[in-house]
């Protein structure tokens, strides 16, 4: 019995800091533009034309980039048609921030849904979510 309830205590646990998560990351590139001029970044938002997907395949699949900057705090959130290549993406940037290594130490990466960030900081991290 108390192993079940502390099983079932781990998974609640679990899924409340998952809605959490993903109840901060702004839904939309335009929610995430209003967010970021809040915070007071310069904010550019792309949308991702089938002629430069064509002439990138780092862009496969994304359909907007928002980026942010502000007194050198830089944010990319990559906006995916599917999850599945949200997915594929946010395992490939894993990947090359660990083969840089210490260059890129301070980065955080996050996926959530369809949607992959990059911050150079925790606090810009913090400031999009």
């Amino acid at each position: 019995m108390k192993k079940a309830l502390k099983v079932i205590s781990l998974a609640l646990a679990m899924v409340c800091c998952a809605v959490m998560f993903i109840a901060c990351v702004p839904a939309t590139p335009e929610k995430a533009e209003k967010k970021l001029e809040k915070k007071g970044y310069t904010v550019v938002v792309t949308e991702i034309t089938d002629a430069m997907e064509a002439m990138s395949d780092e862009l496969d699949g994304v359909s907007y980039i928002v980026y942010g900057n502000k007194d050198g705090a830089m944010i990319y959130a990559y906006y995916f048609e599917k999850g599945a290549d949200a997915r594929d993406a946010y395992k490939e940037m894993k990947e090359e921030k660990e083969e840089v290594g210490d260059a890129l130490k301070d980065y955080v990466i996050k996926k959530s849904g369809k949607v992959v960030v990059v911050a150079n900081s925790k606090d810009a991290w913090k400031d999009f979510n």
